[in-house]
């Protein structure tokens, strides 16, 4: 899956704040519904995951967590 045109330049607006950030990462999540299953324990679990990557990079850089959250969560590798 593709990122959407946006994310980067919002992640980058947000970054700063993981909050803030992780629910940029949830938004991307539920634009691509209709690619991937975002039943309900799927939406927490995504959730969690973005939250974490979000705290884990907050030192590293917006492009560090824009380029894991695309191989690790949007295409789960």
């Amino acid at each position: 899956m593709q990122l959407t045109e946006g994310f980067r330049r919002e992640v980058e607006l947000h970054w700063g704040n993981p909050k803030k950030v992780a629910n940029v990462g949830l938004s991307e999540i539920l634009e691509h519904g209709d690619e991937i299953s975002l039943d309900y324990d799927d939406q927490i679990r995504y959730a969690l995951r973005i939250g974490v990557l979000a705290g884990e990079t907050k030192d590293q850089g917006s492009s560090v967590f824009i380029e894991r959250f695309e191989k690790e969560i949007l295409n789960e590798e």
